[in-house]
């Protein structure tokens, strides 16, 4: 990521969307009016009301575009929720919205959130990420936490940050 890029990140408190170049097939590069294409999303949540709302902007932007929503958990070591509470409370943020016009595949992982992130991006080819920015306390350089940071740095796709 650029100079540019990461200074319009860190100052602005509206959501942004990072593409690097030739990443995916979502853009005809021969046909530049042709609509995106978007088979597959991937959302982290980690059931902090951001989250939620990047979650429900991960299923719009299914929704619109009739792809897979894969809502990823990341059981980390020492964590004291575990898989089925993580089943219970997604279903319970996804039943609260209007019907469900998207297919969509829950996956939990254990392990370091990036690590598992980055790795499942790559393994279903996730056309984009919809992640939730946690913002850092007021001295750190990057705005937001840690695991933001690393995924927008190393994402194999376009990532779309919410905070």
């Amino acid at each position: 990521m650029g100079s540019v890029a990461e200074n319009v990140i860190r100052h602005v408190e509206t959501p942004v969307f990072v593409v690097r170049q030739k990443q995916h097939e979502f853009i005809d590069q021969a046909n530049l009016e042709a609509p995106l294409r978007m088979k597959t999303i991937l959302c982290p949540v980690n059931f902090t009301s951001t989250a939620n709302q990047a979650l429900k902007i991960a299923a719009s932007i299914a929704a619109r575009f009739q792809a897979k929503l894969i809502p990823v958990c990341v059981v980390e070591p020492g964590s004291p929720m575990q898989p089925s509470d993580m089943n219970d409370k997604l279903n319970e943020w996804i039943q609260k919205d209007k019907p469900v016009s998207y297919s969509m595949d829950l996956v939990i992982r254990q392990g370091h959130p990036v690590e598992q992130i980055l790795s499942l991006a790559d393994q279903t080819h996730a056309d984009l990420i919809v992640l939730e920015a946690q913002r850092a306390d007021e001295q750190a350089i990057w705005p937001w936490g840690n695991t933001t940071e690393l995924v927008l740095r190393q994402a194999p796709g376009p990532v779309l940050v919410i905070s």
